[in-house]
């Protein structure tokens, strides 16, 4: 288990695809075989191009993005639709009875028994023996010159459901429906119907004969050839399918594995390593360490944020799952933004084994992270949504850091908030970005774009120039995204994780700190409340307004930034500098 490195969600994709054509390659090669002898000038039909068409008809409609396949977001849902989705093929009893009668010639154009209106509300079967019918029209045709009626039929209907069930496409499930369902209980399902099957298989020839479906005659030699022939292909085509979907199982078993961390759990890991401040008053320097590593005179920078999770436990069950080095990375994030003294909701993780994560486009592969935060310490003062706008390539001033584009934002009709945050939101903001960068999160999206130059810069020119969001490097990767990231930040641990938290780059963002909250200009930016108008609360006897507990809250945080800014354990990020230093630095003489 877990002995498998983490592979691009991409590239597994491509890899199940192409296992999923081997394995209709396969079934098609005993179709061939099976024709040939039942009517030598037959071509053996199409059935790998079928079964492929059929695949990526069922990918495009469950990639569409259709808002009503989201509602199956939650894996027990997910097991339903599929079970009826899928069925009879995935109950072992139901196929069956299914597979002895002649349900599966009665849903194809042209089929030996009557053939079946179109269905208002298709099920797989009904995709696949359409997505068939080429193959089994001339199947049916074979079988009716080489055996007696109604034996024939039988038969046809036998090889049809086989093949109908071996083309269940586990793969793109996984891929483009759910993951976890796919995995967990729909190839563990499908699998016991294929043992089912081929028990069938083995037992049909007597089941056959002896039922009458002769004739009530003995086979000729012939007759007998073809019926043997046709089952040990059938028998073939159900082992290789159980060697696919078992391999299935197996490559997903191996994949790295992911743990589950609670926010409680995360809480007491970042509190178990603290920043610290050392070395004598005209030469202090920070540092991240457990407590037993320090010295008496060694200084703690408390943390005055705490860590949330967002969502109820069915939510955490499906969604809040990641590497344990992306996990390690994530608790640095948050260190730094409680050391700040904001708070840290967790939205969304990964899922457990992969494959597709409604209503997620990502999330699969155990590094991705939704967050929100706060503008003070408090969990219920979380920074407001953001407008809704869209890239316009070609236009702009914004460069597109993995494009190397510059485009502008439009904004989406109909949202009246806010572009760029404001005030203590910017500030929460600014911690945020820049925390994203340092920690190992070091690709993340979001709406505001403004601020996330701003903190780019910031930390290029402080820190370190390879944290610039520079075309190529691969240590800063803001990426604006206006449509789904306006009300969330989603961040990505990058492999491999790099992080910016020795004591040298600590120190020089602890004397940064110290200057920044010395500087008139920082304050009067940052250290506001977040409201723009004026306060709508109700006015004291004597006339004045009176404060809002929001209000008061953000007040409080306030001046407790002053007072930790004085002590001389100041809220480390966010790295700033003056507008004039900017300036100066982006126009030199």
């Amino acid at each position: 288990m877990g002995t498998r490195r983490a592979t691009d969600q991409r590239s597994l994709e491509k890899q199940d695809l192409a296992e999923e054509s081997a394995a209709s390659e396969a079934i098609a090669v005993q179709l061939r075989r099976l024709l040939e002898v039942a009517a030598p000038a037959s071509r053996g039909g199409g059935c790998t191009r079928e079964a492929n068409a059929l695949r990526l008809s069922l990918k495009g409609i469950w990639e569409r993005g259709d808002p009503g396949l989201d509602a199956y977001k939650e894996t027990e849902d997910a097991v339903a639709f599929l079970d009826g989705f899928f069925a009879p093929l995935l109950s072992p009893d139901a196929f069956t009875t299914a597979l002895t009668g002649d349900r599966f010639l009665r849903r194809y154009p042209g089929g030996t028994a009557l053939t079946s209106q179109e269905p208002g509300d298709p099920m797989y079967v009904d995709y696949a023996l359409r997505a068939f019918t080429p193959t089994f029209l001339e199947l049916d045709e074979a079988l009716a010159e080489a055996l007696p009626a109604p034996l024939d039929a039988r038969l046809a209907n036998f090889v049809a459901g086989v093949v109908v069930l071996c083309s269940v496409p586990v793969r793109i499930a996984y891929h483009h429906f759910h993951g976890t369902a796919a995995y967990t209980v729909i190839a563990e399902r499908h699998i016991r119907v294929l043992v089912g099957a081929r028990a069938s298989a083995r037992a049909a020839h007597a089941e056959m004969v002896l039922s009458g479906a002769a004739g009530g005659r003995t086979l000729s030699s012939d007759e007998e050839y073809v019926l043997v022939t046709t089952l040990d292909a059938v028998q073939s085509m159900v082992t290789t399918r159980l060697d696919s979907v078992t391999r299935f199982q197996q490559d997903k078993a191996d994949l790295p594995p992911r743990i589950r961390v609670p926010a409680a759990e995360l809480t007491q890991r970042v509190a178990a390593i603290q920043f610290w401040v050392h070395g004598p008053p005209d030469n202090r320097r920070a540092r991240l360490g457990k407590p037993s590593t320090t010295g008496p005179e060694d200084k703690p920078l408390p943390y005055y944020g705490t860590v949330l999770d967002a969502g109820g436990e069915r939510v955490h069950a499906r969604s809040f799952y990641a590497l344990p080095e992306s996990w390690r990375a994530f608790e640095n994030f948050c260190r730094l933004v409680c050391q700040a003294g904001f708070s840290v909701y967790v939205n969304a993780c990964s899922n457990a084994h992969g494959g597709r994560h409604p209503k997620h486009v990502t999330h699969r592969e155990g590094v991705e992270f939704d967050v929100d935060w706060t503008f003070t310490s408090s969990p219920g003062d979380t920074v407001r949504n953001l407008a809704r706008r869209r890239k316009k390539y070609g236009t702009g001033i914004f460069r597109d850091v993995e494009r190397d584009r510059y485009f502008s934002l439009e904004p989406v009709p109909g949202d009246p908030q806010l572009h760029s945050h404001r005030n203590i939101e910017a500030l929460s903001t600014l911690v945020v970005f820049q925390a994203a960068a340092l920690s190992g999160l070091h690709r993340y999206l979001y709406s505001d774009v403004e601020n996330m130059i701003l903190a780019a810069e910031y930390l290029g020119w402080v820190v370190d120039q390879s944290l610039f969001a520079q075309v190529g490097r691969k240590a800063n990767i803001p990426v604006a995204e206006g449509v789904n990231h306006a009300d969330h930040l989603h961040g990505e641990v990058t492999s491999p994780v790099t992080r910016c938290l020795d004591e040298t780059v600590l120190t020089t963002i602890l004397h940064q700190a110290l200057v920044r909250d010395a500087h008139k200009e920082f304050s009067s930016t940052y250290l506001l409340p977040p409201w723009q108008a004026p306060s709508s609360a109700p006015k004291t006897d004597a006339g004045a307004q009176k404060p809002t507990p929001r209000e008061m809250r953000t007040t409080a945080f306030i001046h407790l930034w002053a007072e930790r800014a004085a002590a001389g354990l100041p809220a480390l990020l966010p790295v700033w500098l003056p507008t004039e230093d900017l300036q100066r630095r982006w126009l030199p003489e």
